[in-house]
């Protein structure tokens, strides 16, 4: 299918101001879908027709893992390990930088705060940053 069409179908379901949207919900078939969109000016082919339906009508089974991350509050498994080791990470520098300015009175000897932002660790071997 090509994206002019692909286009041209999602600007006719804006400039209708939901109208259009509400007719669309209740598609219960292919055919449905194309007398739809050739009432409002859009020739469609079946497989053009297909295309679209997949991404407008809900699919059953088992979500993908991009899909999951795509749902109000979901997040896969991978993505929250990150998120835990992110944070755990800066916890620790806080911590180094408090026990460094309780022991040695300069909390920036091994952390600054843009470490602790980060997430990152500027690594400075023999002048050389990595």
């Amino acid at each position: 299918m090509t994206n002019e069409k692909k286009i041209q179908v999602e600007e006719l379901i804006k400039a209708d101001n939901g109208a259009l949207a509400k007719e669309l919900e209740g598609v219960a078939s292919r055919e449905d879908f194309i007398k739809i969109m050739a009432a409002n000016g859009v020739e469609l082919t079946a497989e053009e027709a297909d295309e679209m339906l997949q991404d407008i009508m809900p699919q059953e089974g088992e979500l993908s893992d991009d899909d999951l991350e795509g749902v109000a509050g979901g997040m896969s498994l991978l993505k929250a390990l990150k998120l835990g080791w992110g944070i755990g990470s800066r916890a620790g520098m806080l911590a180094r930088m408090l026990y460094d300015k309780y022991k040695y009175n300069d909390a920036y000897k091994n952390y600054n705060w843009k470490n602790v932002i980060s997430g990152k660790v500027g690594i400075n071997i023999g002048g050389l940053s990595l």
